[in-house]
């Protein structure tokens, strides 16, 4: 109690605390316990800096002084701006009231030394407030990562206009911005350009991409405009530009830079530029083409999807036909953000594009692309299939980074699992963190990968009051203007911290950052690389990741940081991957664009690919289309039928409405769409927003949920339970099969005993709902459910199977049993009681999974978790093949597991056809997903929640629990089908039988309590979940038909030779057949005695 009142008195200058993970979080960023007369104190209680430290440059100390001076410091909380070693005790700071001078240091004893090779790390980082930071936390980091500067390779500006090409006005404009050199990537840009390629620029975040694209577009477009507008001139020559980009804040922030650029040329040479998007109405979508045609025009993929249908029969269109016909310029900024569904649909709309363009008059083929991405695993591949070119030769790709970059420093934090006290320690500790980083005075921002811990987060921040005044949260749900004041405010620096989600990971330019925090692993290191690439723009940077106790993934990398944090890792980027030709996604475009513009019977292929004609033929058949004069014209409006960004869910928006009682009037507090409000607004549920005005986190109880065709509306109500309270939902994930279209099944192992793995592909409805919620006791009377059909596999595995899959632990056991009794005796009598406790401990762990085989009730429950890890794990592999063996991304499929099934099924409605490739090719994909898992050399961690990134998925609907690397490789079939129905593919053929033993040496670890999680299913009462497993008969028979197979022939001498190991095996056999029967007793008493211990266990703590 002592403890905890000081650690809270450390956090908010008072005495009245409440220990918990807040607690936790505070030792594990001290490295020490908090003491009760500790007078550092962190929040608003100390005053912040004035001014913003400046990052000194210097060279690294000599390593000797180094390691003196870190075993003798004493670790600060909140670190001095000079480096520790210099003084061995924190430098002295005004208190925040009368406490008697320490005379003794924190620490009675010197920290542990770090180990050498992070320190040599923390020793190569230039930036002194930087090191000293690193310094102030050594103990409890797992790595360091030091980026260096780079100096700018440039070219100078008077060398672009030495021969008259660059307009004079466009060089002054630049000049006047303070433009005197362009760096090489730039210059090379324009100069591709100027040769008519397609252009993939792959530079790094913040190295000039934008000022890359504008260079050549303004110099053309200003050329054009100054022509047509000389006498005589030909109106008709004027060209135009398109800018794309995938978000509306992205847009807004790009279109500030075009105007700045704009505005500095002279009145008369200025370019128009409009911008369009969904928030505006028609009339005033109207009122942008009403006067002239624009020669810029920013919008996004969903605003010209619906943009391509206008004009054709109105003449207030006439500038915007007038714009297509004359565009000549094409960018698609974040272009790795068009993978999966999304890239299909962009495909398609640039397809539609050319045929808009061609029946105006105009040469699509005259476009020119150009697309940036700093985090793309394939950008020429990604470009060609983007824009239906397959022609590379035209495609330029420029990855040489000529900008000047400062230095970066990439930190990651050792696992707090070890210190999780309760759920909340990941946000408790990154609040701690933003909390010293404020009141050092540091700009920052942090990503999470859900709302939900943006949230938590906020929600300490304001509980430990660390200047949450300073602090806003920035996610999809929130009102347009109230993130774009947050910008504002943090731009102007009275916000000094945004804690976000995946909203601001891509684009937007936030100047002058100085530190970023990951909260969680985000699932791909595409999007790892964005959200580092958010700091360090303009000043060194700072990156921080914070591994999540509870995630695998994250344990597993907080084990393994050089895999994603390295400067390796940042050149093994993620493919980008999709599927244009799609029939569901294909053919509700040819329907559009037959809508549009119409589409000559000889122009279908060449638009839209081999597979568009069929379409066609089906779509007449059905009556959307018909021929007229050799042109398919569409009937009705299919534009409403598309969502470009997913499954349709996200088109009906649902509003948060607050009742005020003291005005009586309605707040819009939050617009979320309808997946969103599943999750965050269903009856019962805790609802957290933070205020518009004062920043302050409130928290309302939501009484009521209502959800239409288009709109949906939930009430709220002042809540009635503790401010940081939580509240759960049922909810559950399934596969209705239809229609079966064909069935397969394979065979397991070597032999018919091994067991079958069928699999059914067929037509299916995919059903997601939220029946009740959890901690208020509810189960509602009519579900909410959101629903789409698309192809599913469902996939079953046969009982044999099961005992099959059951092997390896028992073998893996009586292995290590034999180990241990053939090991050198024990000596010392403390030798001799561990030597003990673990020959009991396996004995207790091999009788009961005997006892799963004889009681039939345990066994049909262990083979329930069997199957379902194992198909769970399963998908997991199968999905890791997909983005290598298809166009399409590991995200067009996704996975439910059941009792005794589990399917795979298309990610959006009409299907992605991932699953049809997937059942047609099932053995080149099971022979792609077993080289993957087993090129991975991952070993059994010592942290029993750590599993291997190898089997995990992002997003995963269980968290990635349940997952036995070992059952997935043996539940993947060899190329053997069985069956009159089966329609697998013969043409790949896959290695050999996975053995037992193979799939052991892959990984021996073998899910224990997340199975239970998976199937809720209590463990046993020894704490070991173990699985139903199958005991051989007569292990002899395995070694007979290995031999048969490798000697058609046997002589006298070998089968007496087998007639000796079998007698032996079986006296084995009978052994340990004896010891269990005898033992039992003695197996009762452990498990007893087991159950006691943990009882005084639980009573002392």
């Amino acid at each position: 109690m002592e403890h905890n009142r000081g650690c809270q008195r450390w956090i908010d200058g008072n005495g009245a605390g409440d220990g918990g993970g807040d607690v936790a979080a505070l030792d594990y960023l001290t490295g020490e316990p908090a003491r009760r007369n500790a007078i550092v104190s962190v929040g608003n209680k100390r005053p912040p800096p004035t001014e913003s430290p400046q990052p000194e440059c210097r060279s690294p100390p000599k390593r000797e002084k180094r390691e003196h001076d870190a075993a003798s410091s004493t670790v600060a909380t909140t670190p001095p701006q000079t480096p520790p070693r210099a003084t061995p005790t924190p430098p002295p700071r005004t208190p925040q009231r009368t406490t008697p001078q320490r005379t003794t240091p924190l620490r009675t004893t010197p920290p542990p030394p770090i180990p050498k090779p992070l320190a040599d790390a923390i020793d190569t980082i230039q930036t002194k407030v930087f090191r000293d930071y690193a310094l102030s936390i050594r103990e409890q980091l797992a790595y360091c990562n030091v980026i260096p500067a780079k100096e700018a390779v440039t070219v100078p500006l008077h060398s672009l206009d030495r021969f008259e090409e660059f307009p004079r006005s466009l060089a002054d404009g630049l000049r006047s911005l303070g433009f005197e050199h362009v760096y090489a990537h730039q210059a090379q840009a324009r100069k591709m350009l100027k040769q008519n390629k397609d252009i993939i620029l792959s530079t790094p975040t913040s190295s000039g991409k934008s000022l890359a694209f504008n260079l050549g577009i303004f110099e053309h477009l200003l050329k054009h405009k100054l022509a047509a507008s000389q006498i005589g001139g030909d109106l008709n020559s004027e060209a135009s530009a398109l800018y794309v980009y995938p978000l509306n804040a992205l847009a807004a922030d790009q279109l500030g830079k075009l105007e700045q650029l704009n505005n500095s040329l002279p009145p008369a040479d200025r370019l128009r530029m409009v911008i369009l998007n969904g928030k505006l109405s028609l009339p005033e979508k109207m009122e942008l083409f009403e006067d002239d045609m624009p020669h810029i025009v920013i919008t996004n993929p969903d605003a010209l999807h619906y943009q391509l249908r206008r004009g054709f029969q109105d003449s207030a269109w006439s500038n915007w036909l007038r714009f297509l016909r004359r565009l000549r310029f094409c960018v698609l900024d974040e272009a790795h953000t068009y993978r999966g569904v999304m890239g299909g649909h962009v495909a398609n709309i640039i397809r539609r594009l050319h045929l808009h363009i061609e029946s105006l008059g105009g040469a699509p083929g005259r476009v020119q692309y150009l697309l940036a991405s700093a985090t793309v695993g394939n950008p020429v591949q990604m470009t060609a299939k983007l824009l239906s070119r397959p022609d590379t030769q035209r495609i330029h790709h420029i990855s040489e980074n000529g900008s000047r970059a400062p230095e970066r420093v990439l930190l990651c934090m050792k696992p707090l699992a070890e210190l999780a006290m309760e759920d909340d320690i990941d946000a408790a500790t990154a609040a701690m963190i933003i909390g010293q980083w404020i009141s050092r005075g540091w700009r920052s921002i942090v990503f999470c990968n859900s709302t939900k811990t943006v949230n938590k987060i906020m929600i300490y921040i304001q509980k430990k009051e660390l200047n949450a005044s300073k602090v806003r949260t920035y996610y999809k749900g929130r009102k347009e203007q109230t993130k774009t004041n947050t910008l504002d405010q943090f731009k102007s620096g009275t916000v000094r911290c945004i804690i976000s989600t995946s909203a601001l990971e891509s684009g937007v330019d936030i100047p002058s950052l100085d530190a970023c925090l990951l909260v969680g692993y985000p699932g791909e290191s595409m999007s790892f690389w964005q959200r580092v690439g958010r700091v360090g723009r303009s000043n060194p940077g700072l990156i921080m990741f914070q591994p999540s106790s509870f995630n695998h993934i994250d344990l597993y990398f907080a084990e393994h940081p050089a895999t994603f944090m390295s400067t390796d890792a940042m050149k093994n980027i993620e493919d980008v991957a999709f599927n244009s030709d799609y029939p569901s996604i294909l053919s509700k475009h040819i329907w559009c664009a037959a809508v549009e513009s119409g589409i000559p019977d000889d122009k279908v292929e060449s638009m839209f690919g081999p597979n568009a004609l069929p379409l066609v033929k089906s779509l007449e058949a059905e009556g959307h289309i018909k021929l007229k004069s050799g042109i398919f014209r569409g009937l009705g409006n299919p534009h409403q039928s598309i969502s470009l960004r997913g499954n349709g869910l996200a088109q009906i928006t649902v509003k948060a409405v607050f009742i005020d009682p003291e005005v009586a009037e309605e707040v819009v507090i939050e617009e979320l769409d309808e997946r969103q409000a599943l999750q965050r607004l269903f009856p019962g549920a805790i609802f957290y927003s933070q205020s518009d005005d004062s920043g302050e986190m409130k928290h309302y109880d939501v009484e009521s949920l209502e959800i239409g065709t288009k709109h949906g509306i939930a009430l709220l109500k002042t809540s009635c339970y503790a401010f940081d309270s939580q509240a759960e939902s049922l909810r559950k994930t399934s596969v209705d099969l239809l229609t079966v279209w064909k069935e397969s099944s394979f065979q397991l192992g070597d032999s018919p005993e091994c067991g079958e793995l069928c699999l059914t592909y067929g037509w299916s409805t995919v059903k997601m709902s939220v029946y009740g919620c959890s901690s208020r006791q509810l189960i509602y009377k009519t579900p909410y459910t959101m629903q789409y059909d698309a192809p599913c596999i469902r996939f079953r595995l046969s009982k044999s199977a099961i005992s099959y899959l059951a092997q390896p632990e028992l073998q893996m056991l009586v292995q290590q049993k034999q180990q241990l009794l053939h090991q050198t005796k024990p000596q010392g009598q403390q030798e001799k009681q561990q030597f003990t406790q673990q020959l009991e401990l396996l004995q207790f762990r091999i009788h009961q999974l005997q006892l799963d085989i004889d009681t039939p009730v345990s066994a049909a429950r262990k083979q329930v978790e069997i199957g379902i890890s194992a198909l769970h794990t399963m998908f997991h592999l199968l999905t890791r093949a997909v983005p290598l063996l298809l166009l399409s991304s590991a995200q067009d499929v996704d996975e439910a597991a059941e009792a005794d099934e589990g399917f795979l099924f298309d990610s959006c409605e009409g299907g992605t056809g991932v699953c049809e490739e997937i059942f047609k090719r099932f053995i080149e994909f099971t022979a792609k997903a077993r080289d993957l898992a087993m090129a991975c050399k991952c070993q059994p961690s010592q942290n029993k929640r750590v599993s291997c990134k190898c089997i995990h998925r992002h997003p995963c609907i269980q968290f990635n629990r349940g997952l036995c690397k070992t059952w997935g490789l043996l539940a993947l079939p060899v190329n053997n089908s069985t069956g009159p129905s089966s329609t697998s593919s013969s043409s790949s053929t896959g290695p050999g039988p996975l053995s037992s033993a193979q799939a052991n040496s892959a990984c021996l670890s073998v899910p224990s309590a997340s199975v239970s999680a998976l199937t809720s299913v209590s463990p046993s009462e020894s704490g070991l979940v173990s699985a139903h497993r199958h005991v051989p008969t007569s292990l002899v028979e395995e070694e007979e038909e290995e031999e048969e197979q490798e000697q058609t022939v046997a002589t006298e001498a070998d089968a007496s030779a087998h007639s000796r190991a079998l007698g032996e095996l079986e006296a084995r056999l009978a052994d340990e057949s004896v010891l269990l029967k005898s033992s039992k007793a003695e197996f009762e008493r452990l498990e007893s005695a087991l159950v006691q211990e943990r009882i005084k266990t639980e009573q002392a703590l």
